[in-house]
């Protein structure tokens, strides 16, 4: 993992996670960034870019970190209460006398089994802290589906 706890709490001033929880998140975090940078961003490999940029790399793990204990707490407080109570949901039907509720909880269950949104969330956190930097003279785009792209400067620079 390329980012730890003490990041987390000193440099990126995260309050939201404990110690476990940042390393069960975060290690997931950093498995997400270095499948998104196709292994350009790796324990090993980090050390090679500039300040600036291992910078944006562990701020994104440690955003993505918060957001998947989030979701994690969401999908578990949700599920709870359709499985426990069965009062979550859209009301279906209701009868008056005796007063009877049926709910359809297909779209409470739907919406947070949607990995499809999931993913769209995770991708845009990665592209907001990893989207292509000119830093000095060198482009880096980390998201690039192009493995062997040239590390030459971007239209910015004089190069």
């Amino acid at each position: 993992m390329f980012v730890d706890y003490t990041y987390f709490t000193g440099n990126f001033k995260g309050t939201l996670l404990t110690e476990n929880e940042f390393n069960r998140f975060g290690d997931l975090a950093c498995i997400l960034i270095t499948t998104s940078t196709m292994s350009r961003v790796t324990d090993s490999t980090i050390t090679i870019y500039p300040a600036e940029l291992i910078y944006r790399i562990k701020n994104c793990a440690c955003v993505l970190s918060e957001f998947l204990k989030q979701e994690d707490d969401v999908k578990k407080k949700s599920f709870a209460s359709i499985i426990d109570t069965e009062t979550s949901g859209i009301v279906r039907s209701k009868t008056a006398g005796a007063v009877s509720v049926t709910y359809d909880t297909s779209t409470a269950i739907s919406y947070y089994l949607n990995i499809g949104k999931y993913k769209d969330l995770i991708n845009m956190i990665i592209r907001q802290y990893l989207s292509p930097v000119c830093i000095g003279t060198i482009y880096y785009n980390l998201l690039s589906k192009v493995i062997d792209s040239s590390p030459n400067c971007c239209s910015c620079c004089s190069f």
